[in-house]
């Protein structure tokens, strides 16, 4: 049986509702028009001190561009003095004015000077830049203007190009009479940063500055950018207008001097600020009263007729099958009685609605445990199945960005995601890279493409501990991450996830996954994307060891590609030499040898007699003969140890003996300097595995060295010594030395301690890289120890006698 419905059985509203509410109504009304009169008189009183401000405001803008006209005219009436202007006007042709005549007209923003002379009959005479035809009119009205008043004059504000320009003229005097006019094009601009200052002294950020011509055909920015001219207006000192449908509140103010004036703006909306704020809190104020009023109306009401109303109100709503109330019982007469009997009633309502509920629940609870676990296997045998998807793809990924291909195409999907990034570390470890990233806009991929570690954003962290970040909500990030609130991130993300990519410890990227719900994250949703994160990092690891293993094949089939060609290069080479040695040797000799024999046969007299002095100079032809064949015998040999071509007859060589053996050949040399030449004995027994010959040259090339490089009256020492497997042969003189710096450089080929043209030491500075190389051939070593004006010590270090070697070819 169906509730019968009591509303509709009431016939309108109650006394509880109708006291309340014709109360509410009397004090709207009233409330309503006292805060409309008030809101009117401060409307009046905001556009009148508005109007008044751009005006005082307008007027100062307009005599400070006086003040600025009138210093701009003083500074070109003194440039107009300058005598060199007054000679340009009696040149003949169009002149080129000097920059430095005119620099002091150069204002601060002025990236080009143009100025111009003109004479009486306002014909150009000269100018800083060629004439343009437009600007060419525009000055000579304004050179005309200046001859007629004889005074400094401004010309009308035009555009061209997208610049904005006014030409300024002062007369150019000579004596009392005015021989021409000097010129100026100045731009209309300023820096943004004075027009904000402008703008602030103004009356605020939203008060808009012009310049206007006083024709009003042409409004321009303080930056000297060119506004449209509302329509209708003119200039004056107040008046309004609509641009861009919003209503404007103006004031202009001529400009003293010039044909000019200076106009200020303001939205009306702005200027409505205040009285709309009052009216708000009118509107606010009248709302209090309205509810106050009406909350005592009701309590009223409530008083006198709430019990009955309950009583009904109780009585509907189980009618209606709602949950039943228990009703105040204030009295024991029939309506306390009546109460008491609905209450009872209501009681066992109650109880049966509870078990009903309670039944309703228990299936409730098991119908969702059922569902929670058919969601659960589904979820998880999905992730299953695309991880299972992600890892066959990943297999056959050769390629750091084919990796990151299926992660971001494949990864993104399996964990709801809508959009994800890959970035690897750079070489050195400073920078993340994006590799791929999906899902995001161009400029943002574009800000992020690379980024240092050590900046506070979740991918570049997560590098730094090696531990993921979860980031369930914006406000979460902003906790987070303070310093990086100024970034721009993709605007449809609400939470984050970012995991490190490592492989064994090693850190090898971090991938970023973006989400546009908020969190939080299941457990379960986490393992699944650090899983996918370890595939990620395990895959690129693989791919780079694929890549390396490519790269060094590569490489080392081009090494092997470059020895070979190297190889034969050298033994071209090798050969050219051999061929150019054999050469040489032949066409050097023999004129030589032919030289030396000549010199002989003229000086046994079979040409006729020679005096003494001819003799000395056969004899110094016969010196420089034996000289320079023995620099070509150095060239040679050296040649021939550099391509390896000499070999080496080991014998045992007795050292003592040896050392005997050298005397005579350097002993003309000592007796002729006057040096005291000393060889102190070794052991008899003591010998060298070495080449004879080979080592006798070494010796001589050491001593004859000596003798070169010491002053007269010093000391030349030779000794000999043993050690273990080696014998050492010392060479010492009191010569010049060797400075520190160049020890090792002595026994490189051709080189010389003193190369000045001065030098009285003759030879090419082949004589200590060959005994070097000749020592190294017989298994030994030539090193040497001096400073600079304390001699030298070389040291011949050769294998002892005794040991068995066999013969070495070098």
């Amino acid at each position: 049986m169906m509730a019968p419905d009591l509303s509709a059985q009431r016939g309108g509203l109650s006394l509880e509702r109708k006291l309340p509410l014709w109360i509410s109504l009397l004090l709207l009304a009233v409330v309503a028009t006292l805060a409309w009169a008030s809101y009117a008189e401060v409307r009046l009183a905001a556009l009148t001190a508005a109007q008044e401000r751009l005006k005082r405001v307008t007027a100062q803008l307009a005599d400070l561009s006086a003040v600025n006209g009138d210093q701009r005219a003083a500074a070109m009436r003194a440039v107009a003095a300058d005598r060199r202007l007054v000679a340009l006007l009696s040149a003949t042709g169009d002149q080129s004015i000097d920059s430095a005549v005119v620099r002091r007209l150069a204002g601060p923003l002025d990236s080009v000077l143009v100025v111009e002379l003109r004479d009486v009959s306002a014909q150009r005479r000269a100018g800083t830049a060629p004439p343009v035809p437009e600007d060419s009119a525009r000055a000579a009205a304004v050179a005309r203007a200046v001859l007629v008043t004889d005074s400094v004059r401004n010309g009308p504000l035009y555009e061209r190009a997208d610049s904005v320009f006014f030409w300024s003229g002062a007369p150019v005097p000579v004596g009392r009479r005015t021989a021409g006019v000097l010129l100026q094009r100045r731009q209309v601009m300023n820096s943004e940063r004075a027009e904000r200052q402008i703008r602030n002294l103004s009356g605020g950020r939203d008060v808009m500055v012009y310049i206007a011509n006083t024709s009003n055909d042409l409004w321009v920015t303080l930056l000297g950018k060119r506004v449209p001219v509302p329509a209708g207006t003119t200039v004056d000192s107040a008046f309004e207008y609509v641009r861009d449908g919003r209503a404007i509140l103006a004031s202009g103010v001529p400009v003293r001097g010039g044909p000019w004036a200076i106009i200020t703006e303001q939205p009306l909306a702005t200027v409505m600020q205040r009285p709309h704020d009052f009216l708000r809190r009118m509107a606010a104020v009248l709302v209090l009263i309205v509810v106050a009023g009406a909350a005592a109306a009701w309590v009223l009401s409530r008083h006198v007729t709430r019990p009955l109303v309950d009583l009904r109100a109780a009585a509907e709503s189980v009618a209606a099958g709602g949950e039943p109330r228990t009703l105040p019982v204030s009295s024991g007469d029939e309506l306390g009685l009546l109460s008491a009997s609905f209450n009872a009633m209501a009681e066992r309502v109650r109880a049966s609605r509870r078990e009903l509920q309670r039944q309703v629940s228990e299936a409730r609870t098991l119908a969702g445990e059922l569902e929670q676990a058919q969601t659960e296997t589904l979820r998880a045998a999905g992730q299953m199945g695309r991880l299972q998807a992600i890892t066959a793809a990943l297999s056959s990924a050769r390629t750091p960005e084919e990796v990151a291909t299926v992660i971001v195409e494949q990864g993104i999907s399996a964990v709801d995601a809508h959009a994800g990034s890959i970035c690897v570390l750079s070489e050195d470890g400073t920078l993340l890279e994006i590799l791929r990233a999906e899902g995001y806009a161009p400029a943002v991929v574009s800000d992020w493409m690379h980024f240092p570690v050590t900046m506070d954003v979740p991918l570049a962290r997560v590098i730094r501990t090696g531990e993921p970040e979860f980031i369930v909500s914006l406000a979460d990030f902003a906790a987070r991450y303070t310093t990086a609130r100024s970034v721009r991130f993709d605007a449809t993300t609400r939470s984050w996830a970012a995991l490190p990519l490592m492989v064994e410890g090693r850190t090898l990227g971090a991938m970023g996954l973006s989400f546009a719900r908020e969190g939080p994250f299941s457990p379960d949703a986490q393992g699944f994307m650090r899983t996918l994160a370890q595939q990620c990092a395990q895959a690129l690891d693989r791919s780079r060891l694929y890549q390396a293993e490519r790269a060094a094949r590569h490489e080392a089939e081009e090494a092997r590609t470059r020895a070979d060609e190297a190889r034969r290069a050298a033994e071209a080479a090798n050969q050219a030499k051999s061929d150019f040695l054999a050469t040489m040797s032949h066409e050097l000799r023999t004129p030589l040898n032919a030289i030396g024999g000549y010199t002989e046969l003229i000086e046994m007299g079979l040409r006729g007699s020679v005096t003494e002095e001819q003799r000395q100079d056969l004899q110094r032809i016969r010196k420089s003969q034996t000289h320079l064949l023995n620099l070509i015998n150095d060239v040679l040999q050296f040649a021939k140890l550099d391509a390896g071509r000499v070999e080496y007859d080991l014998q045992v060589v007795p050292l003592d003996e040896m050392i005997d053996e050298l005397e005579p050949f350097v002993a003309p040399q000592i007796g002729a300097k006057g040096l005291r030449y000393e060889h102190r004995r070794c052991d008899e027994m003591l010998a060298a595995r070495a080449d004879r010959e080979k080592l006798r040259q070494i010796l001589l090339n050491l001593l004859s060295n000596a003798v070169k490089f010491t002053a007269p009256g010093g000391a030349i020492e030779v000794g000999c010594e043993a050690r273990a497997d080696a014998v050492l042969i010392a060479v010492r003189d009191t010569g010049v030395g060797v400075p520190p710096e160049r020890i090792e450089a002595i026994f490189d080929p051709f080189f010389q301690v003193d190369r000045r043209l001065t030098r009285s030491h003759d030879g090419i500075g082949l004589g200590l890289a060959i005994s070097r190389d000749l020592a190294r051939g017989m298994g030994g070593e030539l090193s040497v120890r001096s400073a600079s004006d304390q001699g030298s010590i070389f040291t011949l270090e050769l294998p002892r006698a005794g040991v068995t070697e066999p013969s070495i070819s070098a």
